[in-house]
């Protein structure tokens, strides 16, 4: 990293990709807090066991502890990664409920 303001590093931190990867990340982080909401949702219905609630269980319990603790954005990281997983859950029951919908949608159409 000589003394020049070229390259990758630059662009990153404050090119055109740094605006492109915000954009994107915002994004991402858009639709796994959906995806996990969406999943607590169809996990309240469903009455999962607690083992299957591990995750949202931690990343609740993670959360409230780095707001009264420290309220420090860099703990809450582990926590969105844990999320992850369940908003993949989320996702899938979400396309199972549209998949549902969409079946009865076009049947009542052929008749």
């Amino acid at each position: 990293m000589g003394g020049g303001n070229e390259g990758l590093l630059y662009e990153v931190y404050y090119g055109n990709i740094n605006q492109r990867l915000l954009d994107f990340l915002n994004r991402y982080q858009f639709i796994v807090y959906l995806g996990a909401l969406w999943g607590a949702i169809c996990a309240a219905r469903q009455k999962l066991p607690m083992y299957k609630l591990v995750l949202p269980i931690a990343v609740i319990g993670g959360f409230l502890f780095s707001i009264i603790w420290e309220a420090k954005s860099r703990y809450s990281l582990p926590f969105f990664v844990m999320l992850i997983p369940f908003a993949a859950f989320g996702i899938f029951q979400a396309e199972q409920k549209l998949a549902c919908l969409a079946k009865l949608v076009f049947k009542r159409r052929l008749k």
